[in-house]
Formats: structure tokens, C-alpha cells, sequence
């Protein structure tokens, strides 16, 4: 696999061998291993990127489904707190010189959500709470929380895909706005609708069946989109 050539790793793997060399360096794994590191990371990042199963992977990697088992969880805890010490709220001026205005209000984060899909599993009650209704899929799903000019301030844990964006709002440990000043604006999608009660969000406006939305909401709802769509340029250079 290291042999290809760097368009065909990176579509494999998810990133160039540049990158996943540099991030091997980054992270510290708990366990040993006949497998290199290099290896091991490439196992995991193929695995997620492609929803591949445990049997499949360990045919790849010619080692046992119990090796992919172990090799994931080292990796992904290893990955997790190596991404944790890296993401943070930064102070009010490094906020400040992050953030931008829009309909004269001063946004610092551009929060999203977004779900991965993940394999069906074969207990029924965790296989019911992954399936997302909104992506007709099992997925895990997660909020990010980015600066009007990408940098990262927040990543949450991942949650069964079932929960909904405000339901991943309403848990006090996704509650980084507790840091944020009350002039400081969160802008998101209609999805985070009901967010203004915990605190200062601009969001979309929303059509109804009795009143559909006049010609200026309209044009603000494109301009709106077209602002936050940092956080979707996050999110895709993250997946």
C-alpha cells in the first residue's frame, strides 16, 4: 500500500503519506505491537473512512479480527487525546481577531453538526439508537464548533446517530459557549434553532406552511449560508 502513489494512498486512506507519517509522530499508542505505527494509524484511518468491518479489515492487514479490535481502540484513543490537546477556546482577542461580522453582529463560532456512518450492529437496541432518521443510515454523529475563519475551538464526542443536533446542545459537556462573552454571536442552521435560549445564535429563517418567506429573507437565508459554509470546508478537510 505504501508503494502507491500519493493520489491513489490518499484516496484510500483518507490523507498523503507526508501527513500520516507526521501524524505517527504526534501520537503516542498505549500498547506494543507486531505492527508499525504506521500501519496501525493507516488500519484505523481506512477503517473509518470506508465503514469497512472488523472481518474485512483484518483480511487487508492479513492479521486477526481480535488485532483489529485492539489495534482500533488503541489508535482511536491515542488519535483522541492527541486531537484534544490541540483543540481549545482561545482567549477573548484571539477570538476577536478570528471573528467576523454579519447583519452587524460580531460571530465568533460557526457551529455545525454532522454524522459518519458506521456499520449496523448486531445488538438491536444500540443498532435502533445509530439510526439516524435525517440520513436514512446508522451513524454516529458530532458537533463542531470553528472561527468565521476555520479555526477549530471545539470537536464533542461522537453520539448515536439518532440524536439530533439541539439534543447534542442540551448535554453540559458540548456547552462551550460557557466561555464565550454575551456579544460574541454563534451563527448555525436550522438545526440549532432554540440554541438563542442558552445563548446569542443567529440562524436561519425558518418558511412555515402559513407564511413562506419573503423576498429579503430569502436573499439574507443565501447570504447566511454562504457565510458559515466555513464549516462545511471543516468538515470535509477533516473527513
Amino acid at each position: 500500500m505504501f508503494d502507491t502513489s500519493d493520489d491513489i494512498f490518499k484516496s484510500v486512506v483518507g490523507i498523503t503519506k507526508y501527513n500520516l507519517q507526521h501524524l505517527c509522530d504526534q501520537v503516542e499508542l498505549a500498547n506494543e505491537s507486531t505492527m508499525s505505527k504506521l500501519d496501525r494509524v493507516a488500519m484505523l484511518l481506512i477503517k473509518n473512512r470506508h465503514g469497512l468491518s472488523v472481518r474485512f479489515i483484518a483480511w487487508l492487514f492479513d492479521v486477526s479480527p481480535k488485532t483489529v479490535t485492539n489495534v482500533v481502540n488503541d489508535v482511536t484513543e491515542a488519535l483522541f487525546k492527541w486531537a484534544k490537546s490541540k483543540v481549545f477556546m482561545p482567549s477573548y482577542s484571539v477570538r476577536e481577531e478570528e471573528a467576523r461580522f454579519f447583519d452587524s453582529k460580531l460571530i465568533v463560532v460557526v457551529l455545525d453538526g454532522t454524522e459518519q456512518r458506521v456499520q449496523v450492529a448486531s445488538i438491536k437496541e444500540i443498532e435502533q439508537a445509530s439510526y439516524s432518521g435525517k440520513k436514512q443510515q446508522h451513524s454516529f454523529t458530532l458537533l463542531l464548533a470553528c472561527s468565521p475563519r476555520g479555526r477549530i475551538y471545539f470537536v464533542s464526542s461522537s453520539y448515536l446517530g439518532s440524536m439530533n443536533d439541539m439534543s447534542l446542545c442540551h448535554l453540559s459537556e458540548n456547552a462551550f459557549w460557557s466561555a464565550l462573552h454575551k456579544d460574541e454571536y454563534i451563527a448555525a442552521d436550522k438545526g440549532f434553532i432554540g440554541l438563542n435560549k442558552k445563548h446569542p445564535t443567529i440562524t436561519p429563517h425558518k418558511q412555515t406552511n402559513n407564511e413562506p418567506l419573503s423576498v429579503e429573507k430569502e436573499t439574507y437565508n443565501h447570504e447566511f449560508a454562504a457565510y458559515r459554509c466555513i464549516v462545511e470546508n471543516v468538515f470535509a478537510a477533516i473527513k
